[in-house]
């Protein structure tokens, strides 16, 4: 059925990078935004993935055939699924919350164990993150109150 698994895998992959811009679509801007808003960022991934998948897919169909196995992976259909979860939420959950809530989940799923790193590295990586789009690029991030 297929001449080789890049094709599928580069199909996905411009499906969720269509996602990801479409969903980045709902970021609300406000009017006093200066040059790059808060959709800047998500649209720019989106294409960025929309692109590595055309090219992953695109070549698949000048690489030599193989048999296509399906191998259903759990980690990557939930880290998928995250990526999902916080895109479709990003304009209505605190910017701060929703990235630390992301970078653990993603942290754990990968195999990170110490508690410390689990808590404090996505604190001090959306904390700067943040205060680098708010301060460094006048990049206002949802923020509840």
């Amino acid at each position: 059925m297929f001449r080789h698994p890049d094709i599928v895998s580069g199909f996905l992959l411009v499906l969720f990078g269509i996602a990801v811009v479409y969903f980045s679509q709902s970021i609300d801007v406000s009017g006093a935004d200066a040059a790059l808003t808060a959709r800047f960022f998500p649209i720019l991934c989106g294409i960025g993935l929309t692109l590595t998948g055309g090219v992953i897919f695109i070549k698949g169909f000048f690489n030599e055939s193989l048999p296509f196995q399906f191998q259903f992976n759990t980690r990557v259909t939930i880290l998928m699924a995250l990526l999902l979860v916080y895109f479709m939420t990003f304009s209505v959950v605190d910017f701060r919350l929703s990235a630390w809530a992301l970078m653990a989940s993603v942290m754990f799923l990968l195999g990170a164990r110490d508690k410390k790193l689990l808590i404090w590295l996505p604190i001090a990586t959306s904390a700067v993150t943040f205060v680098a789009f708010r301060y460094g690029f006048n990049i206002l991030l949802p923020v509840w109150g």
